[in-house]
C-alpha cells in the first residue's frame, strides 16, 4: 500500500485524533488517552509538575493506528525509525533526549521513559533500560518492567511477574514503583490466574503501601485509590456476588469524582480515571442482566470522552445483548464516524445489526467497509459469502476472494 506522510493523513477526522501518537501534534480535540501523550510531554519538556493521565495502551493499539490512518512512515518501533523529513519539531526534541539518554538526570530519564511508553513503543523502552539491576531507580525498573508485561500480553513475549513481585519486596513501601507494581500483581492474580486468595493478598498488600504514598501527590494518590476500588472489585466478581462488584465500583466511582479540577489538566485526568470504572461498571451490569443500568452507565461512558470510538462500541454492546438491534445500529454508525481503532469490529457489528432487522443489502456494505478497515477478517467475509448470492451481490463475494 502506499505510503503517506502524517501532514495527509490529518485530514481526516479520525486521523487527527490520534496526531499525538502519530507526531506529537497539539491537538486540543482527541479522546483523553491521547491527552495521556501530550501530558507526558509537557512533563519532560515543560512543566514536570502537570498531571499525569493513568491510560495504558497496547503496542498492537500503536499499530492499529498506523493501519487505520495509513501513516505507514510512522509505524516504528523506536523513535528514530521515524525518517527525519517526516519528524515534526516535537518528535525530533524526543529523538536527541533519547540519543542522550545516559547523560540525563534519573528524574528526566523516567519523564522520557514515561513518554515512550504513552506512546507505546516499548521496545524503545527495553532499549534504553537493558543494562539496569537491582540499584537501578525503582521506577525505571518499573517501567522497564511493564513494558516486558504489555508485550507479552499482545504477543506472548518472554516474561516472568516474579519481576514485579521483586519489585514490591526491595523498594520503599509507599513509593511509585511499590503502589504500581503492587496494583500489577492484583491484576494479575485476579485477570490472568483467577485466584481469589492470591488476589485478596496481593489486595491487602497494594492498600498497605497506598496507605504509605506520602510522597505522591494529591491527585495522582486519588487516581491510585479509585484505582484500588476497580481492581478490589475482581474479587468479589470472581465469586460471583454482584452486591459487593456494584459496591467496590462505586467507591471507584466516588473516589475519582474526589479529584481536584482547579490544576490545568486535573480535569481530564478525573473523567479519565472515571472511564475505566464505567467500563467495568457496565461489564458487571451486562452480566447481571441489570440492563437499564448498563444503558445509562454506557450513556456516561460516552458523554465523558465523545471522541473515544469504544465508548459507542460500548454501548452498542448493551443494546445488541438486549435484542435492541436498531438502537445497537445508532452506536455502531456513530462509532465508524468517530473513527481510528475498533472501527472494523464497529461496522462487522453494524452490519450483525442491519442483518437482525432484514436488511441484507445494508448488511453487505457493513461487512464490506469492515473488510476494508481490516482486510483480514474472517468473520465479515464469511457473512457476506453467505449473504452475496441471495442478494446477488457475486461481485462482492468475487472482491472479497481476492482478499487472501
Amino acid at each position: 500500500m502506499q505510503k503517506t506522510n502524517c501532514s495527509q493523513v490529518a485530514v481526516t477526522p479520525a486521523a487527527w485524533l490520534y496526531r499525538p501518537y502519530i507526531d506529537l501534534a497539539k491537538v486540543n480535540e482527541c479522546p483523553l488517552h491521547s491527552k495521556g501523550v501530550l501530558f507526558a510531554y509537557t512533563r519532560l519538556f515543560e512543566d514536570h509538575t502537570h498531571p499525569r493521565i493513568q491510560a495504558v495502551m497496547s503496542h498492537s493499539f500503536r499499530k492499529s493506528i498506523h493501519r487505520y490512518c495509513e501513516s505507514y512512515d510512522y509505524d516504528a518501533e523506536y523513535v528514530s525509525d521515524v525518517p527525519r523529513d517526516f519528524r515534526s519539531n516535537r518528535w525530533q526534541s524526543v529523538c536527541e533526549l533519547v540519543n542522550e539518554y545516559g547523560g540525563l538526570e534519573v528524574e528526566q530519564q523516567i519523564l522520557l521513559l514515561q513518554l515512550l511508553s504513552k506512546l507505546c513503543l516499548y521496545r524503545n523502552v527495553l532499549s534504553l533500560t537493558s543494562n539496569i539491576n537491582r540499584e537501578t531507580h525503582s521506577e525505571i525498573r518499573y517501567l522497564r518492567t511493564l513494558a516486558k508485561y504489555i508485550l507479552h500480553l499482545d504477543y506472548k513475549e518472554k516474561f516472568s511477574v516474579s519481576d514485579f513481585e521483586e519489585l514490591c519486596s526491595d523498594t520503599d513501601r509507599g513509593s511509585l514503583a511499590s503502589v504500581n507494581a503492587s496494583y500489577q500483581m492484583l491484576v494479575y492474580c485476579a485477570k490472568q490466574q483467577k485466584n481469589v486468595d492470591l488476589s485478596n493478598y496481593w489486595m491487602n498488600v497494594h492498600r498497605d503501601y497506598l496507605d504509605c504514598a506520602s510522597s505522591i501527590g494529591e491527585i495522582e494518590l486519588q487516581v491510585y485509590r479509585s484505582r484500588f476500588h476497580r481492581a478490589a472489585a475482581f474479587i468479589p466478581f470472581l465469586k460471583s456476588n454482584v452486591k459487593e462488584t456494584y459496591a467496590e465500583l462505586d467507591s471507584a466511582l466516588i473516589e475519582a469524582k474526589k479529584i481536584c479540577t482547579h490544576p490545568s489538566g486535573a480535569a481530564d485526568v478525573r473523567n479519565e480515571i472515571l472511564l475505566p470504572a464505567l467500563e467495568s461498571y457496565t461489564k458487571t451490569a451486562i452480566w447481571a442482566n441489570d440492563w437499564v443500568r448498563a444503558k445509562e452507565l454506557a450513556k456516561q461512558r460516552i458523554d465523558l470522552d465523545p471522541v473515544d470510538i469504544r465508548g459507542y462500541l460500548e454501548a452498542g454492546e448493551v443494546d445488541f445483548r438486549r435484542g435492541e438491534f436498531s438502537e445497537a445500529l445508532i452506536h455502531y454508525k456513530n462509532a465508524v464516524i468517530v473513527g481510528g481503532p475498533g472501527s472494523n469490529v464497529a461496522a462487522y457489528m453494524a452490519g450483525l445489526c442491519s442483518e437482525s432487522n432484514g436488511e441484507d443489502r445494508d448488511a453487505l456494505f457493513w461487512y464490506s467497509l469492515s473488510l476494508k478497515f481490516d482486510p483480514k477478517g474472517i468473520s465479515p467475509r464469511k457473512r457476506i459469502a453467505t449473504l452475496g448470492s441471495p442478494v446477488n451481490d457475486l461481485s462482492l463475494t468475487g472482491w472479497v476472494s481476492t482478499l487472501g
